[in-house]
């Protein structure tokens, strides 16, 4: 098991990560390192940290594991500069929802550092380390990118599965289709309501009116615009395909409304509550 382990970037996934693993192994020591270190160390939960620091260099170079938890933009990078940085035992684990090109460079590189890459399916819409929660991964989904190191990934699903994760291993292509699928098309698409409903009527009109139905439907539009600029930008072809599809269902829906066809219409509103249900 891990006695120490590095969390870079802080934000909702990397804090709540940090606050899970101190909950769950409270001997671990921590290390944090983020841009916004000065206002992390103020924050009561950063007890958990034995060092916060904006610097990657201020990382200890020995650590088990470190989790990076940067922007997507970021994480190729962060990688770059960490395997120059710490000794070859350490394992390096990104936590980005974009895979494949990703891994495709990391290969590339040949690190000598055991690299996995992992995917925790879990979040909310607000971001920051004020909004990290000891409780977010429980029960979640985390995604374990295949990989050429078995022993290390051993240790670290068993490390996963401790913190009442649900360990999924995937290939880096797959990944990139089924996220597009289950995370950015909702995101896509509750951006795309947004649009839609305020288009024609100001803001306190649809704030006046609205009920639990666009809310729940909205929420995931108030997620970062980085995050969602980013996964557009590394996830294009698994995106475009998710909206074309979507697409072509809202056209049959349309045209079935527009045409009265109620028993074909309600045959597909029926089948698709009973997969709701079941899922």
């Amino acid at each position: 098991m891990y006695q120490s382990i590095g969390i870079v970037g802080c934000g909702l996934i990397g804090g709540s990560l940090a606050l899970s693993i101190h909950k769950q192994f409270p001997n671990i020591t921590l290390y944090a390192i983020d841009p916004k270190a000065n206002s992390i160390k103020s924050h009561p939960q950063a007890t958990c940290f034995k060092l916060i620091s904006d610097s990657i260099t201020d990382l200890p170079t020995d650590l088990d594991i470190i989790f990076i938890a940067t922007p997507i933009n970021d994480t190729l990078k962060t990688i770059k500069i960490l395997s120059n940085h710490t000794q070859k035992s350490t394992v390096l684990t990104d936590v980005t929802s974009t895979k494949e090109t990703l891994v495709n460079t990391i290969e590339e590189l040949s690190l000598k550092r055991p690299y996995i890459s992992g995917h925790p399916m879990a979040g909310k819409e607000t971001t920051g380390f004020e909004s990290a929660s000891e409780t977010l991964f429980n029960e979640a989904p985390y995604i374990i990118i295949e990989n050429n190191h078995q022993e290390q990934e051993e240790i670290l699903t068993g490390f996963l599965t401790e913190m009442s994760c649900r360990i999924i291993t995937q290939t880096a292509q797959k990944h990139d289709e089924l996220i597009a699928l289950v995370s950015h098309l909702p995101y896509l698409t509750a951006t795309a309501l947004i649009q839609v409903a305020s288009k024609n009527n100001s803001h306190e009109t649809i704030q006046s009116i609205y009920g639990p139905g666009f809310k729940d439907s909205t929420r995931l539009a108030a997620s970062s615009p980085q995050w969602g600029t980013d996964i557009c930008t590394h996830n294009k072809e698994s995106i475009t395909a998710a909206l074309d599809s979507m697409i072509e269902t809202l056209k049959q829906l349309k045209s079935l409304i527009q045409t009265s066809e109620t028993q074909t219409l309600s045959n597909i509103l029926n089948r698709n509550k009973e997969k709701k249900d079941k899922l």
